[in-house]
């Protein structure tokens, strides 16, 4: 039996070949005894391809990257709610488990492997992970924002400085032990500040920062305390007083 990778197809090709002194006698596809040989190579042509091309591109990459954050930055947490990174290792073996009778990657595309990975992760572990780094968080004049878990770099959110109005605690994850980096938009929603220090850009910057978006944003509330002001409606509805 020959099982090898058609790059123009996509595919394995497994064949049983009957030969006699080198001449082949007869060559047939390969049934049922290929399908663990086949389904290890696949596994490895989808790693090297990049698996998010099979299991919602993004998705499975914020997936990854939130389970990778837990597991570095608070490994106590991590072992308590069964939160492990999803590794080379783990999906390899993940991948070789649920592709047994396929052999291409149209056939993995058509499955639902970011469910199934979701479900090798866990649904107590995914509640967990929800709660110590979640997709969203709301900002105290209940606008939700997403947070973006990027490599390389800390969690960050962004939004309208004023949608940060009537706080100084710096909204953060992993059970308020790591900040968010925030990035606090002017109205053309360009980033005039990125902190992970709310209350110091409160009392240090934003005086100097609420002089300049006064003469550019006359329309717009700069109040000289924004400890003490009201954020916009998220729906843009007028705040009643």
């Amino acid at each position: 039996m020959e099982v090898s990778w058609s790059a123009d197809r996509e595919r394995v090709e497994a064949v049983e070949r009957m030969t006699y002194d080198r001449l082949v006698l007869d060559e047939r596809p390969a049934g049922a005894a290929a399908d663990e040989p086949a389904a290890r190579l696949l596994a490895e042509k989808a790693l090297a391809a990049g698996i998010g091309a099979f299991a919602g591109d993004d998705a499975f990459d914020r997936l990854a990257r939130r389970l990778a954050l837990v597991a570095r930055e608070a490994p106590d947490l991590a072992e308590r709610a069964g939160i492990a990174p999803l590794d080379e290792a783990a999906l390899r073996r993940l991948l070789v488990a649920r592709l047994s009778g396929k052999r291409s990657f149209t056939e993995l595309r058509q499955g639902s492997l970011l469910d199934e990975i979701r479900a090798e992760v866990g649904y107590a572990a995914l509640g967990k992970l929800d709660e110590l780094a979640p997709e969203h968080v709301v900002l105290g004049g209940g606008r939700r924002v997403p947070v973006h878990y990027e490599e390389g770099r800390p969690p960050w959110i962004e939004s309208r400085l004023q949608d940060f109005f009537g706080g100084a605690r710096t909204p953060a994850i992993l059970n308020d032990r790591l900040p968010l980096v925030l990035h606090l938009l002017a109205p053309n929603h360009r980033a005039v500040q990125v902190t992970t220090d709310l209350a110091g850009f409160w009392a240090r910057t934003y005086p100097t920062v609420r002089n300049e978006l006064m003469r550019r944003y006359p329309r717009h509330a700069w109040p000289t305390d924004p400890l003490t002001a009201t954020p916009p409606d998220p729906r843009g509805r007028p705040r009643r007083p």
